[in-house]
């Protein structure tokens, strides 16, 4: 069974019973929100980024943020609607359930409201798995794409997987014997954003109007993607291993971006972001 839900997604729209569950003055804002988004990134003019005025009002923030809160309690309660009627057929033991969602909006972080752009809170999705031989309460830092859950349900499945499939199965990862999976994982939005994630550091490049701003963060020490290291003599070295290994995923891929290994901009920084940061 697939079932797909409208949440958490715009228009905000949730029965009043969770509305009143977060009070937008008591919502904390993301320690990554900044009024406005330091450069342009290539798709500043959208509609998610016309939800609310530039600069970034945190009364206004804090209102999205509680019907965003309200709409994944909802969600929340939904789910456990259907999995109290797989425990009550009998089933629940013999049933494989996979979670996932649609890509993250911003809500204020990074000055940005939607969903288009390459950052954690937009890239990162839901990605839960329980059901016969899957370990309880684990988690896994391994590279993956959603693309994935087909290979995986078919080797769960005893089926064989498909060689047109391009994602790779994730069971030999949830049953211990891969710990790593992926060496990497490469992001794209439209021809203007792409990133690639390797270790625990994460490239950030963009193609607008000619210029491609670059901006490098090691994701375990800043999780938030606050303190751009590309500027950073000492992470030279690491900026062009990532640079080669981007370009090199790009064009595994067959990527049609026009995105040179030259002329990489360092992300400009407006003033009250340093002071920010």
């Amino acid at each position: 069974m697939y079932v797909a839900f409208q949440a958490p997604h715009d228009p905000k729209q949730v029965p009043e019973k969770y509305i009143k569950m977060y009070d937008p003055a008591q919502v904390g804002k993301m320690p990554n929100f900044l009024p406005e988004h330091p450069f342009d990134n290539g798709e500043l003019n959208i509609w998610d980024e016309w939800l609310t005025e530039i600069p970034r009002e945190k009364e206004e923030i804090n209102m999205h943020l509680a019907a965003y809160y309200a709409m994944v309690t909802h969600l929340d309660h939904e789910v456990g609607r259907i999995l109290a009627a797989l425990e009550k057929s009998g089933k629940a033991e013999n049933t494989y359930i996979i979670f996932s969602a649609d890509n993250g909006i911003a809500m204020g972080q990074h000055g940005l409201m939607g969903k288009q752009n390459l950052y954690e809170h937009s890239i990162r999705v839901p990605l839960i798995m329980a059901g016969p031989s899957i370990p309880k309460n684990k988690k896994t830092n391994a590279f993956t794409y959603l693309i994935d859950i087909f290979p995986t349900l078919s080797e769960m499945a005893g089926l064989e997987i498909p060689n047109t499939v391009d994602g790779q199965s994730l069971f030999p990862i949830i049953k211990g014997e891969d710990k790593t999976g992926r060496e990497q994982a490469v992001c794209a939005y439209k021809s203007q954003q792409r990133a690639i994630k390797k270790d625990e550091y994460k490239l950030l490049t963009y193609q607008v109007d000619g210029r491609q701003p670059v901006q490098l963060f090691n994701m375990e020490e800043d999780p938030w993607e606050m303190n751009n290291l590309a500027n950073n003599q000492e992470f030279q070295s690491l900026l062009k291993e990532l640079k080669s290994d981007l370009m090199q995923g790009l064009a595994e891929i067959g990527d049609s971006a026009k995105i040179s290994e030259s002329d990489w901009d360092i992300a400009p920084i407006l003033p009250w972001v340093e002071k920010l940061n």
